[in-house]
């Protein structure tokens, strides 16, 4: 979730924004989940986390992993083929589970 955390802060201070609050007053963020700015706040969450993580590029623990596997002569997926291979399969079947 690190890494995610100003994709995350980002999107939600822009949905904030848009409605003239600030994601700096607390008040203006309670108005926001008040007024039914809670699910766009789950959408925003969803899309830092999950996509995020589907991509496997631009991320620095990834890096590190792929680094590791490398350095003992391991081999690590390249970028198309982990989509295909992992990021799709995983997405189609949550998507399904959850009626996307």
């Amino acid at each position: 979730m690190l890494d995610n955390a100003p994709t995350y802060l980002t999107f939600f201070s822009i949905a904030l924004g848009r409605q003239q609050l600030s994601v700096e007053n607390p008040i203006d963020t309670a108005h926001f989940l008040e007024t039914g700015g809670s699910a766009t706040l789950v959408a925003i969450s969803m899309g830092a986390v999950i996509f995020g993580s589907l991509t496997y590029i631009g991320n620095g623990p990834n890096f590190l992993v792929k680094s590791t596997v490398q350095e003992a002569r391991l081999h690590a997926p390249g970028f198309f083929s982990y989509i295909f291979k992992y990021s799709l399969p995983v997405f189609c079947r949550f998507s399904c589970s959850f009626g996307f």
